[in-house]
């Protein structure tokens, strides 16, 4: 695994791991859907945008001693997202622009697409 932003490749890999043991334990569940394109039934990965809080707070969750405020924490630097969106989550601040694109040409659509989806299913319930 590369280095990301300040953490080494041995720093995401121990990160990997301890999420694998959290939800092997039942402290932490798989996600079902991306987080920014909205798709399920694909493969979702999980983005981590701060692995201090997996690395520090996990070990605690484990040992079930991590307060309420710690697992939220956890939680919220897990980011569930398709491997198209994970792609380009780590290329965002490379290439802003191309990052941009990639909203508005096929993040709103997909999403727009989700919501008159789901209006049409309401309306013939």
């Amino acid at each position: 695994m590369n280095d990301y932003k300040k953490w080494t490749g041995a720093d995401r890999e121990r990160s990997l791991r301890l999420v694998k043991k959290a939800k092997a334990k039942g402290l932490l569940s798989d996600p079902c859907g991306c987080s920014l394109c909205g798709r399920s039934g694909v493969t979702i990965q999980e983005h981590c945008e701060d692995y201090d809080a997996t690395l520090d707070y996990i070990p605690l969750m484990l040992d079930g001693n991590a307060t309420d405020e710690q697992v939220a924490e956890v939680k919220k630097s897990l980011i569930p997202l398709c491997i198209r969106c994970h792609q380009w989550m780590h290329r965002k601040e490379d290439n802003p622009e191309g990052f941009s694109r990639y909203i508005t040409q096929v993040i709103i659509p997909i999403r727009k697409s989700q919501e008159q989806q789901s209006l049409w299913g309401e309306e013939e319930i």
